[in-house]
């Protein structure tokens, strides 16, 4: 089973030879990299050129000149030449014999193979992203479906859902999943830690507009709800409680960053009022949930918004 793994950069001059020596220890399980130039005029395209001198495996360069890791990662797919398709951000990194690994367990019809990954912050402590075992509940709660780098995806799978949202700065993942889950794509699961995800201080063009992202995030956790209503009646019905708890945590998110687009989403995903019951899993704090029942949504985060100022 051939793999192909596509590698968008921009400005990764620094750490793109990471990346790639992680794939380079993957061995035979690695077919060829795609390394996909997103417009940068630095030396990240003459960083891979020394690269390419002794690799085991093919490198080749694409320069996209629109900029966005979608647009990149969907030339980089179309290019492949792979049954199996393994995203890698320049600044990450794979873990040894990760892509082994996942092959190894894929059986006949199997699409998607679920990675677990680790987040790792600028002080090199890190959060392990465990996969949920109802991926429904994980695409709506707690990252609980991995992420990118910890993924394998079939690649004539991925071109029937037409790769990545190119209008999209970030939540290009979740959407992505959302896509696949819709199409009830057959997956599997590695809960061996597959990837190394950096959230270091540097340039990462997703986080340049957060607001953005939160409201996106709240955004699909509604439109997955709507889906499963529509689609999924009776399973919604058993597990309402959770994702409208889900929905309502990314709009308490969502809050802190813009008021005024939380109150409004709120308005439109609860038409009713607040629900009856909270997940307390999801919702932790009691008090909170108390003063939601009794003041609202809107009194409890302008409340919450208060003492946070009033205790910095």
């Amino acid at each position: 089973m051939s793999v192909s793994v596509i590698i968008p950069t921009y400005r990764g001059e620094k750490t793109i030879g990471r990346a790639i020596a992680s794939v380079l220890v993957q061995g035979d399980a690695v077919d060829e990299i795609l390394v996909i130039d997103n417009n940068e005029n630095d030396d990240t395209v003459a960083a891979i050129k020394s690269l390419m001198l002794n690799s085991s495996v093919p490198i080749h360069i694409y320069r996209v000149n629109t900029q966005g890791a979608a647009k990149a990662r969907n030339v980089g797919l179309k290019r492949a030449g792979g049954r199996w398709i393994q995203y890698l951000d320049d600044d990450d990194e794979l873990l040894p014999g990760k892509v082994a690994r996942q092959l190894s367990m894929i059986k006949p019809g199997d699409e998607w193979v679920m990675g677990t990954g680790e987040m790792v912050s600028p002080d090199g402590s890190g959060i392990v992203l465990q996969l949920a075992p109802d991926p429904w509940k994980g695409i709506v709660y707690n990252g609980g479906l991995g992420d990118m780098n910890s993924s394998l995806f079939l690649r004539d799978t991925l071109l029937t859902i037409d790769g990545q949202d190119e209008t999209m700065i970030n939540g290009i993942d979740v959407d992505m999943y959302f896509r696949l889950l819709k199409r009830k794509t057959r997956w599997v699961q590695d809960h061996e830690l597959c990837s190394y995800y950096y959230n270091h201080d540097g340039y990462r063009l997703s986080r340049q507009v957060l607001p953005d992202l939160i409201r996106r995030d709240a955004e699909l956790k509604f439109r997955v709800k709507s889906f499963l209503k529509q689609e999924r009646e009776q399973y919604y019905q058993e597990n309402r409680v959770f994702f409208e708890t889900a929905i309502l945590r990314g709009l308490v998110r969502l809050f802190v960053v813009d008021a005024e687009s939380a109150l409004k989403a709120f308005d439109r995903y609860f038409p009713k009022g607040f629900p009856e019951k909270i997940d307390p899993l999801i919702l932790p704090d009691s008090i909170s949930t108390f003063s939601y029942g009794l003041l609202g949504f809107k009194r409890t985060e302008l409340l919450k918004s208060a003492l946070r100022k009033i205790f910095r």
